[in-house]
C-alpha cells in the first residue's frame, strides 16, 4: 500500500488496487508507521483520502486527514521562512541557490503540500560563507558552528553549516567545499548559470535544473545507502513530471563520476515505483551488473521482516561499489572513511590527524562493525 500510495500520477489500475487493500484487513497503524519512517506522511495521507476515504474506518480517516493537514500547515511554515532566509541573503549579495526541501516539492510534485520535509537546504558559495553566517544570526538563527572560515583546510570543512531557530526551524547551509560525496568538485558557477526558476506558493524561485537537480538527488540518496523510501520516490516524481535531457543527464553524471550512484537513483525508481526512463537508461542498468546486485539488495531491505543496520565494513563496501570499479570506489571510500566532520570534533581539541584516526572508530561505535538485523 505505501508502494501504491507514494505514486504522484495514480493510473486506473493503481486506484483499483489501493482500493482493494483498504477494503481489506488493513493495518492503518503499521501503513501509518512505515509513512513516517520513511518520510512519507504527507503524500500516502493525499492519495489514500482521494482513492478510498469510504473504505477507511471513520477513525482512520480523521487521522490521515489531520496528519495532511499538519504537514502541510508545516510546509508552508518553513516555505514562508525560505522566503525570509532568501531575502536576507540576498540583501547581503549572497547568490543563494535552494533545492530539496520545498523546491524539490513543487518541482516534482507541483504541489508543496506534498513532499514532506523538515528542514531548509540551500547551496552557497565557499567564499560568502562568512556573509551568510552573519545573515542568518541577525535573523535569530543560532550556528551550530560558532566560527567560520571562509576558505577552510580541505580536512577541516564541515558536512554542512546548521542553524537553528526555535524548535522547528532548520536552515543548512552547503557550498562547493561541504558536497563531499561528489567525486570531484562541483563546479557551482556552472550548476548556477543552469539554474531555472519554478513557481512556489505563488513567486518565482530559482533553483537547480532538473538533470542536475536528479543527479544531486542520487548522490544524496547513495550518501545514505538509500534507506528512506522518500529518496527514491522523489527521483520517480521528478522523472515522470519533469522533460529530462537523459543524454545530456548521462554525459554529466560521467563528467562527475557518478554514473553509478545515478543509476541507483534511477534503478530504484524503476524498480519499486515502476518509473519509465528511456531506453539508453535502461541499456545502462542492463549493462552494470553490479548496480543491479545493489538494487535488488536494497529493495530487499524495505521487505525484510527484520530491520537491517548495516555495519561498518559494509558501509564501507557500498561506497566502493557506489562509486564503480575497485580502483575508482577503494580510493573514495578510504578518503570518505578518514575526513573528519564537525561531529568527529565535537567539543574535543585534539591534533588534527587524531580525528581521522578516531573517526572509524566513531562510526564503528555508531553503527556497529558488523550488520546487524532486529525486529
Amino acid at each position: 500500500m505505501l508502494l501504491l500510495c507514494v505514486r504522484r500520477q495514480l493510473g486506473a489500475d493503481t486506484v483499483e488496487r489501493i482500493l482493494a487493500i483498504a477494503s481489506g484487513e488493513l493495518d492503518g497503524n503499521a501503513l501509518f508507521g512505515a509513512a513516517s519512517e520513511h518520510t512519507l506522511t504527507s503524500l500516502v495521507c493525499k492519495n489514500l483520502l482521494d482513492c478510498a476515504a469510504a473504505a477507511l474506518p471513520t477513525a482512520w480517516r480523521e487521522r490521515f486527514s489531520r496528519s495532511y493537514f499538519e504537514c502541510s500547515c508545516r510546509n508552508l511554515a518553513l516555505t514562508a521562512e525560505l522566503f525570509r532566509v532568501l531575502a536576507a541573503l540576498e540583501s547581503c549579495g549572497v547568490s543563494a541557490t535552494p533545492y530539496k526541501g520545498p523546491v524539490l516539492a513543487a518541482q516534482a510534485y507541483g504541489d508543496v503540500a506534498l513532499r514532506e520535509f523538515s528542514d531548509l537546504d540551500i547551496i552557497v558559495r565557499q567564499t560568502q560563507i562568512v556573509a551568510a553566517h552573519r545573515a542568518l544570526l541577525d535573523l535569530g538563527f543560532s550556528a551550530e558552528i560558532s566560527e567560520i572560515e571562509p576558505s577552510p583546510s580541505p580536512r577541516r570543512v564541515p558536512g554542512q553549516y546548521v542553524f537553528r531557530k526555535g524548535a522547528g526551524t532548520l536552515v543548512e547551509l552547503h557550498s562547493e567545499r561541504t558536497l563531499r560525496y561528489f567525486p570531484v568538485p562541483l563546479d557551482l558557477d556552472a550548476l548556477c548559470a543552469r539554474r531555472r526558476p519554478i513557481t512556489l506558493a505563488g513567486r518565482q524561485v530559482l533553483t537547480f535544473s532538473p538533470e542536475d537537480t536528479l543527479l544531486l538527488l542520487s548522490v544524496h540518496g547513495s550518501k545514505h545507502l538509500w534507506d528512506r523510501l522518500s529518496w527514491i520516490a522523489d527521483i520517480a516524481a521528478l522523472t515522470a513530471r519533469s522533460r529530462l535531457d537523459w543524454a545530456l543527464l548521462l554525459d554529466r553524471a560521467r563528467s562527475w563520476r557518478v554514473e553509478r550512484m545515478q543509476l541507483l537513483g534511477v534503478g530504484l525508481a524503476v524498480r519499486l515505483f515502476e518509473a519509465a526512463p528511456p531506453t539508453e537508461v535502461i541499456d545502462c542498468l542492463e549493462r552494470d551488473k553490479v548496480s543491479r546486485r545493489m538494487i535488488e539488495q536494497i529493495s530487499g531491505r524495505f521487505f525484510s521482516p527484520q530491520k537491517i543496520q548495516p555495519g561498518v565494513f559494509s558501509r564501507f563496501a557500498f561506497r566502493v561499489r557506489m562509486r564503480g570499479d575497485l580502483t575508482q570506489g577503494l580510493p573514495y571510500a578510504i578518503r570518505l572513511a578518514l575526513m573528519p566532520t564537525e561531529v568527529d570534533r565535537g567539543q574535543r581539541r585534539l591534533p588534527e590527524p587524531l580525528y581521522a584516526l578516531l573517526r572509524p572508530l566513531r562510526l564503528a561505535r555508531t553503527y556497529g562493525w558488523r550488520t546487524r538485523v532486529g525486529p
